[in-house]
């Protein structure tokens, strides 16, 4: 199975939200017996709740995360990761500079989908519009990287 890997600061937010957008898509598409989806915080205080709005604005899209717990990125992560996509190129740097087996692996989620070094807006600390439209923006590249890995992977199988 290939993991998907989300990476954010804390994992509460951005990366939890990701995570469970694209589970809710690969159960959608059937694809959940070839590809998995987890996530982590380059600076995560382990257990921590996902934050209110993020379970306010994943409930809306009818997504449970009430039982996220954040987890801090490890080397496990990395090597068990087909795939490392995160919410800045920051985060892509940190990533890189900590676990260099990861260069060739890891990429922003904008990057990976348009080509840019744009960064997914952290709604920490906004209100319940600001998850909101955080969830929509998730939700958009996280269906944009998901079409491209898969369409990358057909072309890899011939």
């Amino acid at each position: 199975m290939k993991n998907i890997l989300f990476v954010c600061t804390g994992n509460t937010c951005r990366s939890c939200m990701a995570e469970a957008i694209l589970k809710r898509l690969l159960n959608e598409r059937k694809i959940d017996d070839e590809y998995s989806s987890s996530s982590a915080g380059i600076y995560a205080l382990e257990g921590e709740h996902a934050s209110a709005n993020a379970i306010l604005a994943m409930e809306e899209m009818g997504i449970d995360i009430k039982n996220h717990r954040a987890r801090q990125i490890n080397f496990d992560d990395i090597n068990g990761a087909y795939i490392i996509f995160t919410m800045t190129m920051n985060h892509k740097k940190i990533i890189m500079s900590k676990y260099p087996i990861s260069i060739g692996e890891v990429f922003s989620l904008k990057e990976y989908a348009d080509g840019t070094e744009d960064d997914i807006y952290d709604p920490y600390g906004g209100d319940i519009d600001t998850y909101r439209k955080c969830a929509l923006e998730l939700e958009t590249y996280v269906t944009k990287v998901m079409d491209k890995l898969i369409e990358h992977d057909k072309g890899a199988a011939k």
